[in-house]
């Protein structure tokens, strides 16, 4: 090969590297709103249509299971230390051999993903049935939903935090509750549900954390959702997740 050419062939795989967008953290991808995950998919030429979570696993360079592949399988006592799938993986359950059953329950991922999929749907009617003039209706149902974040939460920081376990499985419930957040922005309200949620103390959550011994309470979902995912990434970086 000529110098000209292995010149010329140096350069053209140095602009091709050169052209590479790095793709943002996990972390600050599960921060952004649909229309900035659509932006970075653009610039870097991937389609930008799709549900957030389809964005952000395009992003990652992962491909998503339908809904015939993923695991529609209950587990149980007999089947703790078996991995189920969810939208991000395989999920580790070894983790419920010695936890409350309650707890179990609570965070099991495929009815957690059931559960919220139709409280957004019944939000969606809430709003349809009193579109004009449903304002305080719609803040009722959204403070009830914040307030089911808050066992949720507590629940992730007893087994997170306290006892240093299911980390990668407290992040997949953490996914399903922002998608449901992103579900809930898309249905056209007066002022949009943001400003709901900041008008309305009652959509507060409050958490427990023991090891600091303070209660803290959260007023939005980005306030939420940026403390627990920070204690879950805090968490495995100490366990070496």
């Amino acid at each position: 090969m000529s110098t000209a050419s292995a010149s010329s062939s140096s350069s053209s795989s140095s602009t091709s590297t050169s052209s590479v967008v790095p793709a943002p953290s996990p972390a600050r991808l599960r921060g952004m709103h649909i229309p900035a995950l659509k932006a970075e998919c653009k610039a870097r030429g991937l389609k930008v249509s799709g549900t957030k979570q389809e964005l952000i696993d395009r992003l990652e360079g992962r491909e998503i299971p339908t809904p015939s592949s993923r695991s529609k399988r209950k587990f149980d006592d007999d089947d703790d230390n078996e991995s189920h799938e969810s939208i991000s993986g395989p999920i580790d359950y070894s983790w419920v051999k010695d936890a409350d059953p309650n707890l179990v329950k609570r965070l099991h991922i495929n009815e957690l993903r059931k559960a919220y999929a139709k409280k957004a749907k019944a939000f969606l009617r809430v709003v349809n049935s009193n579109w004009h003039d449903g304002y305080e209706g719609q803040a009722k149902y959204l403070s009830k939903c914040m307030n089911s974040f808050a066992p949720i939460f507590q629940d992730i920081y007893d087994l997170v935090v306290v006892r240093g376990v299911g980390c990668q499985h407290c992040n997949e419930v953490l996914v399903i509750l922002a998608d449901f957040i992103e579900q809930l922005r898309s249905v056209p309200t007066r002022g949009g549900v943001d400003e709901i949620l900041d008008d309305h103390e009652d959509t507060n959550v409050e958490v427990h954390f023991s090891r600091e011994n303070k209660i803290v309470t959260m007023g939005n979902p980005g306030e939420m959702f940026e403390t627990m995912w920070g204690y879950i990434i805090l968490a495995a970086m100490a366990q070496g997740v």
